[in-house]
C-alpha cells in the first residue's frame, strides 16, 4: 500500500472512532442533537412521564443483574460500596425527584 492509501485509511478510522465515541455517550449527545433541533430536554422529559414507572421498573431490573454479579464474587470491597452507594443515591433520587 502507498502511504497516501495508509494516510486516508487511518483518517478514516480515527473519524470514525469520534463518531462512535460521540455516539456512545446517549447522556451528552441526546441532549446535544435535541437543541440542534430546538427542543430542550425538558420537553423529552415531559414526553417520556408516562413511560416512568416502565423505566423504573427496568432501572430496578438492571440493579438486580448488577447486584448478583457484584456479590457473587470474593473480594473486590471497592465494587461492592461502590455499588451500594450507587444504588442508594438511585433509590434517594427515585423518591424525591425534585432533588
Amino acid at each position: 500500500m502507498t502511504r497516501k492509501t495508509v494516510a486516508a485509511k487511518q483518517t478514516s478510522w480515527t473519524l470514525l472512532a469520534a463518531v462512535l465515541g460521540f455516539l456512545a455517550r446517549p447522556c451528552c449527545s441526546i441532549p446535544f442533537f435535541l437543541s440542534l433541533l430546538g427542543l430542550g430536554s425538558s420537553s423529552l422529559g415531559l414526553l417520556l412521564r408516562p413511560y416512568r414507572e416502565l423505566f423504573l421498573f427496568t432501572g430496578m431490573i438492571g440493579f438486580a443483574v448488577a447486584a448478583y454479579y457484584t456479590f457473587r464474587v470474593r473480594g473486590a470491597a471497592f465494587n461492592k460500596v461502590f455499588f451500594v452507594v450507587s444504588f442508594l443515591a438511585t433509590v434517594i433520587f427515585i423518591l424525591r425527584p425534585h432533588l
